[in-house]
This record gives structure tokens, C-alpha cells and sequence, in this order.
């Protein structure tokens, strides 16, 4: 594949009003958008963290269904919504079915709904324990819908073998969407076996162990982190002027991922303990390389692609054309890519560490720490990032109305991550030093949790801006 050209952003044209807008573009994608900001804000960050301040019954069941709607409902609307927008067009083909658009998102999100309100709702009414099934048969029935409209559209086009944009990144994307219907189909398994209430019985609307541990894993390290890697792949040397990441270099980051994964589900579907941390350290090693394939937050081969462009300018008989900084909210936007990545590699850390420790027999790092270094660090922030550099160009738009919106997001963003994370290594900490076991402190957790709403908010804000300026 060849190196992208010289974007038009980075000649002399600084003014944004120096350009006609481009032709606006009908995209499945905004009520996706719409629905995964309010259940972000409603159900995702704002409840998560107000669960640490509450001691109440219904904690432990919203805290579960808080996870869910995370991996599955603020990232995973936003990946059906952008797939079902992107890849068509990757694939050279037309979406087959758009009409059935609607139902995707009418099923999927219905299902995240339900589960959201009759999980916490069930620790004081038990007899609404049936929506719990309900919620995750609904899901399936969206997903499923999605991807086979993927499959079909997939089917069309020019032969696959021509396919040079898409034929790097498939295996990754098989790998996402197969796992996030496993996921689903673990999901309503685990929801089933909550059962009914027994009369007089202690009963939690809880999904037990394997099932929750299972799903929630594949709906990071199988469904999301790997859909990333793709979409990056595709993007980043556009957005960042890296290098096109190399195939064989791409194929053994998939191999090492997909091993680390398989691994780890076999040891929390009761496999011995060195299955999960040989797992770690596959996993581990897979996102180190895939930050240095595709040259994240290095960025090494910069610099050789904007000397190329030039060369390639001055051989065609042009001169050099001058570089110029790019407008405040795109490097707003490559400050949020780049640290997306970096908290990528902070989950590498922790997974690379675990599994020496618990080769060592020493406690490793907590599950919660892995889970949101790459949930509120590396998922939402590359969120916020393409959401500021792509989702413009869906309705012909170069930019966001705010600057200082997608700043807002950068630094919040960050923050809320670090409030999240740190304070959960922090006890770790002390444990491996000899002191007793302490909670991390609660104020500070919900304080995360308060910063990343409002980083949702002003991405949400700015978007729903931005769209409807298009429009008009």
C-alpha cells in the first residue's frame, strides 16, 4: 500500500472559511452517536461514579450493569454506528439493507435500556427479573441484524483480493465482531442463570462468574481493543502522517492478541491459573506492538512522510510546499489519539507486570486497573480523538464548531483516567510492599467518573453543533 499524499490541512490554508464546504454525506451513524452520548451520560460515567458514594442494595447490580452499558453501549453503539457508515465504503460497496438501519439500533439499544433500568430495579422488585433475558436477547437480535448486513455487504464489490485497504485489517475486524456476538450470547446465557427468585432466598439480579468475567473480556480485548486497531490502522497515517503499518507486522500482532486471548478466556472459564498469565503476557506484548506498528504515541515515521511528500512534490516539478500547524482542535484531536495510545501501552504495563507476578506467585495488578486503563483511557479517549478528526467529515464538515470543546474533552478526558486508574494501584501498591489491604478512596473515584461526563457532555455538545450547522 502506498504512503498517503500531503494532507490539504497542512499547506497555507490556516483560515477555516478559505475552503467551500464539502458535499454533506448521509450517514447511519448520528442516532447511534446520539443514543451511546445520553446512555454515556445516564447510565456510564454518571452512575459509575455515584455508585461510590451510595451503600445502597441496588449497588452491586447497577455497578454491573454500568459495566455493560460501557463496553457495550458507549463504545459498542458508536462501533456499529461507524461500521455500518465506514466499512461499506472500505469495502467499495453499498451498505446492503440500509432500511433495516433503524432496527439495528432500535433492537440494540432497547436491549441496553432494559438492562440499564431492570437490573438495579430487580434488587428491590424481584419480580421483574424476566426483562433481564429479555434485555440480552434484544441485544443479540441488534447485533446479529448489524453484522450480517456487514456479511452481506461484504459479499459485494470489486473480488476481495483488490480489496488492498480492507485485506490488512480483516482479520481484526472477524475477530471484533465474532466476539462481540459471543459476548452477547455469554450475556444472555449468565442473565438466564441468574434465574428466578427463590421465596424466602437471598437473591441478587447479578450474572455470576464465568459468565460476567467471560463477556466482559471479550467485549474489551476481543470486540473493542481489536476494531481499534483497525480503524486506526485505516486512519492514522491520514490524521497523524505515520507510515502505513506493514501486513506481516500487523499479522503477528494479530496472532500474539488472539492467543493472549483465547488464553486468558480459558483461564476464567476455570483453566489453571498459568493459562491466564501466560495469556497476560500475550496480550501484553500484542498492544506494545501494535502501538509500534502503527506508530502511536512515538510517532517516529512522521517525519518521513511529510520528507516524502515534499520529495515526491519537487520530483513532479513543484516546489516545496510550506508546513504549517494545523488548526487548534486538530491538535486537540492528535493530543486525544496520542494519548489514547499511550494508555494503551499503560495497559500493556499492567498485563506485562501481572503475568511476571503471577509466574512469581506474587498478587498481580487488580483486574479493575487493566479493565479501565483501557476503557476510560485508550477506548474513550481515541473516542473524543476520532470524533473530533472523523465524524466531521461524515456530514462535510472540516471541523467542530468548539476548539475549545474538544480541549475540554483532552483534559478531562485524561484526568478522569488517571482518577480512575491510579487509585486502584495505589492499595496494590502497598500490598506488594507488606501493608494490609486498603479500598481505594471513594471520593476520588467518583470524582472520575463526575469528569468524564462532562468531558461526554462537551463531545456530545460539539458534535450535535457541528451536525446541525452542516445541515442548514
Amino acid at each position: 500500500m502506498s504512503e498517503p499524499s500531503l494532507p490539504r490541512r497542512e499547506v497555507a490554508e490556516p483560515a477555516r472559511t478559505a475552503r467551500a464546504p464539502a458535499p454533506r454525506v448521509d450517514s447511519p451513524l448520528p442516532p447511534f452517536l446520539w443514543t451511546a452520548v445520553v446512555l454515556a451520560l445516564v447510565g456510564g460515567f454518571a452512575l459509575g461514579g455515584s455508585l461510590f458514594l451510595h451503600q445502597t442494595a441496588w449497588r452491586f447490580p447497577a455497578s454491573q450493569a454500568h459495566g455493560h452499558v460501557q463496553v457495550f453501549g458507549w463504545a459498542g453503539l458508536l462501533v456499529l454506528g461507524v461500521g455500518l457508515h465506514f466499512l461499506p465504503r472500505l469495502r467499495g460497496a453499498r451498505l446492503v439493507a440500509p432500511g433495516l438501519v433503524p432496527w439495528v439500533l432500535g433492537l440494540y439499544a432497547s436491549g441496553l435500556v432494559v438492562r440499564l433500568v431492570a437490573q438495579p430495579l430487580a434488587a428491590f422488585l424481584p419480580a421483574v427479573w424476566p426483562l433481564l433475558p429479555l434485555s440480552g436477547a434484544l441485544e443479540i437480535a441488534g447485533a446479529a441484524l448489524a453484522v450480517g448486513m456487514l456479511v452481506a455487504t461484504g459479499r459485494r464489490g470489486r473480488p476481495l483480493r483488490d480489496a488492498t485497504g480492507l485485506l490488512p485489517v480483516l482479520p481484526y475486524l472477524v475477530l471484533a465482531f465474532t466476539s462481540l456476538l459471543v459476548a452477547l450470547v455469554l450475556n444472555l446465557a449468565g442473565l438466564l442463570v441468574v434465574g428466578a427468585p427463590a421465596p424466602g432466598a437471598l437473591w441478587q439480579p447479578l450474572v455470576p462468574a464465568p459468565w460476567d468475567p467471560l463477556l466482559v473480556h471479550l467485549g474489551l480485548i476481543g470486540f473493542l481493543v481489536p476494531i481499534s486497531l483497525a480503524m486506526s490502522v485505516r486512519t492514522f497515517p491520514l490524521y497523524l502522517r505515520v507510515k502505513v503499518p506493514s501486513t506481516p507486522a500487523l499479522r503477528a500482532t494479530f496472532a500474539a492478541l488472539l492467543a493472549g486471548l483465547v488464553l486468558r478466556l480459558a483461564a476464567l472459564a476455570g483453566g489453571p491459573l498459568v493459562l491466564d498469565a501466560l495469556g497476560r503476557l500475550l496480550e501484553g506484548a500484542a498492544l506494545v506492538a501494535a502501538a509500534a506498528v502503527i506508530d502511536v504515541p512515538l510517532l517516529r515515521t512522521r517525519a518521513a512522510v511529510l520528507a516524502a511528500a515534499q520529495a515526491r512534490a519537487i520530483q513532479h516539478g513543484g516546489a516545496p510546499r510550506p508546513v504549517l500547524p494545523p488548526a487548534s482542535d486538530w491538535r486537540a484531536a492528535d493530543g486525544l489519539l496520542r494519548s489514547a495510545y499511550a494508555w494503551l501501552v499503560a495497559a500493556a504495563a499492567l498485563l506485562l507486570v501481572g503475568a511476571a507476578l503471577s509466574l512469581a506467585g506474587a498478587p498481580a495488578p487488580p483486574l479493575d486497573a487493566e479493565r479501565h486503563a483501557l476503557g476510560a483511557g485508550f477506548i474513550t479517549l481515541l473516542i473524543f480523538g476520532m470524533g473530533a478528526r472523523l465524524l466531521p467529515g461524515f456530514q462535510g464538515r472540516e471541523h467542530l464548531v468548539s476548539a475549545r470543546l474538544v480541549w475540554a474533552t483532552f483534559w478531562l478526558g485524561n484526568a478522569a483516567a488517571l482518577l480512575r486508574v491510579g487509585p486502584l494501584l495505589w492499595p496494590w501498591l502497598l500490598v506488594l510492599g507488606g501493608a494490609p489491604p486498603t479500598p481505594p478512596p471513594a471520593p476520588v473515584l467518583a470524582l472520575s467518573g463526575l469528569l468524564d461526563a462532562i468531558a461526554v457532555a462537551a463531545f456530545g455538545w460539539n458534535l450535535w453543533q457541528s451536525y446541525h450547522t452542516a445541515r442548514r
